[in-house]
């Protein structure tokens, strides 16, 4: 598909009219704001129970997460803080 034929494509898409009132569309999703911390993200996904969130930047939407990912990272930073403990032991014998 050339760009103008996706273009055009896209206008026709634009132009079609969505039927959303068989979806649940949660009229307050939770936010996050962009630089909230690792710790307080997964303590706020455990208590609340959430799947995913939204991040925003002053009320814009920037990204979402989802618990899979914050997983990820609390799983990638405990590995993190475990090699440079065994690190500076070393460092310390």
């Amino acid at each position: 598909m050339t760009v103008e034929e996706q273009e055009v494509w896209e206008a026709e898409e634009l132009k079609d009219q969505l039927d959303l009132k068989d979806s649940h569309i949660d009229p307050a999703p939770f936010q996050l704001v962009e630089r909230t911390s690792l710790h307080k993200v997964h303590s706020l996904f455990s208590l609340l129970g959430l799947s995913h969130a939204y991040v925003t930047t002053l009320g814009r939407l920037v990204g979402i997460v989802a618990l899979k990912e914050i997983r990820q990272a609390v799983e990638h930073s405990n590995r993190f803080r475990k090699s440079r403990s065994d690190s500076q032991d070393e460092n310390n014998s």
